[in-house]
């Protein structure tokens, strides 16, 4: 990550939908720096939608941090969000994560501070949309995002990113061969260099 030999960061998620109950997922993410350093995300979700046009979803937290020579310690949180269908391209959602510090601990709250987004998704058609979103948390300035994604051909998509506060942009392609999708991107950080991303998702129809 960020060029650093050393630091590299990956994720697992899996998301089963129940019919009465709605979708559970589980997920994992996790940074390390050679051992140094270790830091480690695992979520708990439900999510469900009410109707056609509202979703919610909540997802319960715990992490875990380890620096060499010093205990490991845990920390518990949550996060939930909403997304709302405005009309049948425009579609719109909220996210809060850490709500109004539930954990009280200044140590923790600087490494994951309370965070509310606010974003929008536009499908042009078909084979277009943009996503745009601004984030706050009480400790950074506030955050602007936005991606767009399109299609030249069937089952391939090219993709563009931009995020300020710091500044930094992404590219990206993403390829669907039956039910396995393979995307591939690379980030720039103004201050800290580019990092490649690799991610497959596969659904089973």
């Amino acid at each position: 990550k960020f060029g650093i030999q050393s630091l590299d960061a990956g994720a697992f998620c899996a998301a089963y939908p129940f019919e009465e109950l709605g979708t559970v997922a589980v997920s994992f993410y996790q940074l390390s720096n050679g051992g140094a350093y270790t830091q480690q995300k695992y979520g708990l979700a439900l999510s469900r939608a009410f109707g056609e046009r509202l979703a919610i979803g909540m997802q319960f937290d715990a992490f875990s941090r380890s620096i060499q020579e010093f205990e490991q310690d845990w920390h518990l949180t949550g996060e939930v969000g909403f997304q709302f269908k405005l009309d049948e391209q425009l579609t719109a959602g909220l996210h809060v994560f850490n709500p109004v510090g539930v954990n009280q601990e200044e140590d923790f709250n600087s490494l994951s501070p309370p965070t509310g987004t606010i974003g929008f998704g536009y499908e042009f058609s078909d084979k277009a949309e943009l996503h745009l979103a601004t984030q706050q948390n009480i400790q950074h300035a506030t955050r602007f995002r936005a991606g767009l994604g399109y299609q030249p051909i069937e089952n391939l998509e090219l993709q563009a990113g931009i995020a300020t506060a710091p500044l930094n942009y992404s590219f990206g392609l993403g390829y669907r061969w039956k039910w396995l999708d393979l995307n591939l991107s690379f980030g720039f950080h103004r201050n800290l260099g580019q990092t490649p991303y690799l991610s497959t998702n596969y659904q089973p129809q």
